[in-house]
């Protein structure tokens, strides 16, 4: 079953990830099955956002070449929000170590 959104569809990756060799060995894992979304959601108790399945199978992992973006009314951040990663991909075997209660933080966030 592929979970398809038009999330994606009007952006332009062209530079978004690092794609270096250390980035695409160290933090990028293959897409992941429909089996492994479905183990993942089972382990987690709750249903990955289909965006962020979409996204997973179109690049599991990897840091961003650009990570800090200018934003305004955060308060906290004078100005700026930068994004960071995790060392291993949510669905890849890598990922495997990420524990359910960790990744709650999705769910509590409103994402899922």
């Amino acid at each position: 079953m592929t979970r398809r959104t038009d999330a994606f569809d009007d952006f332009d990756f062209t530079g978004f990830w690092d794609e270096s060799r250390y980035a695409m060995t160290s933090y990028t894992e293959p897409a992941p099955s429909d089996e492994l979304v479905a183990d993942v959601e089972a382990e987690l108790g709750f249903r990955l956002p289909d965006a962020y399945v979409e996204l997973a199978r179109r690049r599991n992992g990897g840091p961003l070449r650009r990570n800090c973006f200018l934003v305004e009314g955060t308060g906290w951040s004078e100005g700026f929000v930068m994004v960071m990663i995790s060392s291993c991909s949510t669905t890849g075997s890598a990922g495997r170590g990420v524990s359910p209660a960790s990744c709650m933080s999705i769910r509590n966030a409103g994402i899922a």
